[in-house]
């Protein structure tokens, strides 16, 4: 199976971190995926924590998880601490498949949104 972590910074604010939570599940129901099929995370400050979100979809059976950095910049974190702490992962459970995909801010569709967004007002 295949699955799908979404990766955030994280915030004090507990409202943005629920924000973050309902939008990941807008993105399951988007893409008609089991819930077991995609988890949200923080990169600090609150939990999940990205390896704790590995772990999650690791014990509901993912075979296979593509990991997406929700970042609009390649700062620290994207360049540095998403790699490492899904390298740990990956060394301690070799049997699965993980791969880091485009963070978002690089990605068409988010320049064509922001395009979109700026025409709109």
């Amino acid at each position: 199976m295949t699955a799908y972590l979404l990766i955030a910074h994280g915030s004090r604010r507990a409202a943005a971190n629920i924000e973050f939570q309902q939008q990941v599940e807008q993105v399951r129901q988007s893409l008609q995926l089991e819930p077991k099929q995609i988890q949200g995370c923080y990169l600090e400050l609150c939990e999940p924590s990205i390896q704790q979100g590995l772990e999650i979809l690791a014990t509901q059976g993912a075979q296979q998880i593509k990991v997406l950095p929700c970042f609009l910049n390649q700062g620290r974190h994207v360049a540095e601490d998403v790699p490492r702490d899904v390298r740990e992962f990956m060394d301690a459970n070799p049997e699965l498949r993980i791969e880091i995909l485009p963070y978002l801010g690089s990605t068409q569709g988010y320049l064509q949104l922001v395009s979109s967004c700026l025409k709109q007002h």
